[in-house]
């Protein structure tokens, strides 16, 4: 006698073939979740990698904005000096007849 495991009766049979759809369902959707995941993860991940690079570009333009804003401090301060410089000198003035056209 030849015994068939999925032919014990219809109620045996029903049972069995539920529980291979659900266990199937779940891993379609276990498949789906970690398939899901694994999308989200890898594009956090290169948002992130951009969010560093844009970071780091930052830094570097602040610090030059720092050395400019000294420059030109030093620039107004070297002004200043040669302003009061040239204040202790008085104005030549050229009379009308001496100028040339």
């Amino acid at each position: 006698m030849k015994r068939n495991n999925l032919h014990f009766g219809k109620s045996k049979n029903r049972f069995y073939m539920t529980l291979l759809w659900i266990t199937g369902g779940a891993c379609v959707v276990t498949s789906i979740l970690l398939g899901s995941f694994v999308y989200t993860n890898m594009s956090l991940n290169k948002y992130h990698v951009t969010i560093n690079q844009l970071s780091s570009e930052l830094d570097s333009i602040k610090s030059m904005t720092d050395e400019m804003v000294q420059q030109e401090k030093e620039y107004k301060n070297q002004l200043e000096e040669l302003s009061q410089e040239l204040a202790k000198y008085e104005p030549i003035v050229i009379p009308e007849s001496m100028k040339s056209e």
